[in-house]
């Protein structure tokens, strides 16, 4: 072959190459293939959905709002122990909705690890060991010591091919964090989830079979991305096909039992500095509905910080309140 031969072979290689690439890696292409599929998802806005959302997810999102806007959050004697970050006055109250409050020096320290990922523009695995992973630690193992409610770094983790969407153009996806329910070994509840799980494909309780997510329900997934506009549109496409096929496994757990306790699906999803929260809820004919998004704070000042703490802190506290009671009526059976 000669070296012209060659040198048209790879340029067409290349061609179909980058054609390829270009049919198949747009979100918003599969953003529409999900929108058209049976097994798949729409999006669609809380702005626009206010009257028909399920009570407790209203419920949640008025108080994720709240704390948005920052006012109260915090107890009124941290005030001068936070003196350093300048911090509004209407951030401080006699009745915050937690009179537990992180240390400055953790604050301080996420402020300037988040800065100094975006200034470097650092990757996505660069954000969640140095920001993200101390946010969800402080939140979900206080005194580092692992509760009812924990987290999962889990960018490996993968839908079974069972709950994975159908059509072509519809990848599996991948969230980066879970916050999910840790029942004791050898409790009635961690025996049941054992019970349940031999027969299920891949041994899990839940829709993948990655690590402890065979025996620990998932109650909050969290995507992270960088913020440019195409990196949402493909976090939109990720956190919505992981419900979707996270909605497909507790209905087949359910055995035709209402899922009315299970209402709604909490995500999270990160763009850069900026956290949102977003929720799935079950639409008509199999298909599930990402609302999005709330804003719940950001890294770019220590005020921000303090929101999403306590943003998170709220959907820890609805998954061991909420989610897990009607979990374990609903799907283990046990009241």
């Amino acid at each position: 072959m000669t070296v012209a031969s060659l040198s048209s072979t790879s340029s067409q290689s290349s061609r179909h190459s980058t054609s390829t690439r270009s049919r198949t890696s747009s979100p918003r292409k599969q953003l529409c293939t999900a929108e058209r599929a049976a097994t798949g998802f729409v999006e669609q806005k809380f702005s626009l959905s206010r009257k028909t959302l399920p009570p407790s997810l209203a419920a949640v999102l008025g108080k994720l709002e709240a704390i948005n806007a920052g006012v109260g959050i915090l107890p009124t004697e941290a005030q001068d122990k936070l003196a350093q970050f300048n911090m509004p006055t209407y951030s401080f109250t006699d009745q915050p909705p937690s009179t537990r409050y992180a240390e400055p020096e953790l604050v301080a320290r996420i402020l300037n690890r988040a800065a100094a990922c975006d200034l470097s523009r650092e990757g996505e695995s660069s954000w969640n060991v140095e920001v993200h992973h101390p946010i969800l630690s402080w939140v979900c193992r206080p005194g580092e010591v692992e509760g009812l409610v924990d987290f999962r770094y889990c960018t490996s983790a993968t839908a079974l091919s069972r709950y994975q969407p159908k059509p072509k153009g519809m990848p599996s996806r991948m969230v980066d964090f879970c916050m999910t329910i840790v029942p004791a070994t050898g409790s009635l509840e961690n025996q049941t989830i054992n019970a349940i799980s031999d027969s299920r494909p891949g041994g899990s309780i839940n829709h993948t079979d990655w690590g402890s997510f065979t025996q620990n329900p998932i109650a909050v997934s969290i995507e992270t991305k960088c913020s440019t506009m195409e990196e949402q549109k493909k976090a939109i496409l990720q956190m919505g096909i992981w419900h979707a096929c996270q909605w497909r496994n507790l209905r087949e757990l359910a055995e035709g039992r209402s899922l009315e306790g299970l209402a709604f699906l909490p995500g999270i999803l990160v763009f850069g500095q900026e956290w949102f929260f977003v929720a799935s809820v079950q639409g008509p004919s199999g298909q599930s509905v990402l609302l999005t998004k709330q804003a719940i704070g950001t890294t770019e000042k220590a005020a921000g910080i303090y929101s999403i703490l306590a943003a998170v802190d709220v959907l820890r506290a609805w998954a061991a309140d909420q989610f897990w009671p009607s979990f374990k009526k609903t799907i283990l059976g046990l009241s």
